[in-house]
C-alpha cells in the first residue's frame, strides 16, 4: 500500500464543531483512516505538534490574535496544502460580528475579566496565509469533509461548488421561503453543496457557506426592502456570519 495521507487537524478561534464533523464520520472514518494517517488532532490526543512535514493540514476557527496568527503561520510552513474548514476559517463566520464594534467593546459586555482575554477582531485564515481549499458550512459538511480528503489521497484537486443554495433547492422543487412567506433568505448568493439544507427543512438560508463569487447581493438586498424587509433585519441577517459585500450596511 502507498503511504497514507499524513493530515494534521487544528483549531483557532471556535466552537470545535467542524472537528466533531470528523470524529462523528462512524463508517466512514474506519475507511478513511485506511487512506489517512491524523498526526495531529488536539480533540483526540495530547500529542505535540509534528516534527516532519504534512500532507495537508484542516484548520478550523478564525484568527483573532497574534498568537493564533503565528500558529496559522507555523502550520501554513509545515503543510503542502491547507484546507479552511468551516464558517470561521472561510470568512471569519459567526465571531467576525465583533469586527463593526470598537474592539475590546464585546469582550467588556460578555466576560467579566476582559483584561485577561487575548482576542481581537476576527478573520478568515486566507488574511494570513495562502489558502488552497475551502470546506464551508458552520458546521462542514461531511461529505464534502470526505470527499476533500480522498481527493487529496488521490492527488486530485477537491471539488469546490460552483451553484448556490438557490440552485440547489430549485432542483430539489422546494417552495421559495421568500416568495411565498417574505422571509429574507441568502440562497440566491450562498455558496451551494449543503443540498439546501435549511429551505429544505422550512427554514430561510443564513447563508454560513459565504458569499458565492459573481452574485449579485445589492440586487437581492434591494428585492427584500421592496417586499417590506425592515432595514436592522436586513442588517442581521448580512452581519451574521459574515460582512456581506454591500455598502452602507
Amino acid at each position: 500500500m502507498a503511504d497514507k495521507l499524513k493530515v494534521g487537524v487544528f483549531k483557532l478561534t471556535s466552537c470545535s464543531g467542524c472537528q466533531m464533523v470528523l470524529v462523528h464520520l462512524e463508517e466512514s472514518l474506519l475507511e478513511v483512516l485506511k487512506h489517512v494517517d491524523l498526526k495531529y488532532f488536539r480533540m483526540v490526543s495530547d500529542d505535540d505538534l509534528p516534527n516532519e512535514p504534512l500532507d495537508a493540514a484542516l484548520v478550523e476557527g478564525a484568527v483573532t490574535n497574534e498568537e493564533e496568527a503565528a500558529m496559522l503561520k507555523k502550520i501554513r510552513r509545515m503543510s503542502r496544502f491547507l484546507v479552511a474548514a468551516g464558517a470561521c476559517a472561510a470568512t471569519g463566520g459567526v465571531n467576525a460580528m465583533k469586527n463593526i464594534n470598537p474592539e475590546g467593546e464585546v469582550e467588556n459586555i460578555v466576560y467579566s475579566s476582559p483584561e485577561y482575554v487575548r482576542s481581537g477582531k476576527a478573520f478568515g485564515l486566507n488574511e494570513y496565509v495562502k489558502v488552497d481549499a475551502y470546506l464551508y458550512g458552520c458546521p462542514i459538511d461531511r461529505n464534502e469533509l470526505v470527499n476533500t480528503l480522498m481527493s487529496l489521497v488521490l492527488h486530485a484537486p477537491p471539488y469546490i461548488p460552483g451553484l448556490t443554495v438557490c440552485m440547489e433547492c430549485k432542483m430539489k422543487g422546494n417552495e421559495c421561503v421568500f416568495i411565498t412567506r417574505k422571509e429574507p433568505c441568502l440562497g440566491p448568493v450562498t455558496v451551494g453543496g449543503c443540498g439546501a439544507l435549511c429551505p429544505s427543512n422550512n427554514a430561510a438560508c443564513e447563508g454560513c457557506r459565504g458569499v458565492l463569487k459573481g452574485t449579485n447581493v445589492s440586487g437581492l438586498v434591494t428585492a427584500w426592502e421592496k417586499a417590506g424587509v425592515s432595514p436592522e433585519l436586513i442588517r442581521i441577517k448580512l452581519r451574521k456570519y459574515t460582512v456581506y459585500p454591500v455598502t452602507g450596511r
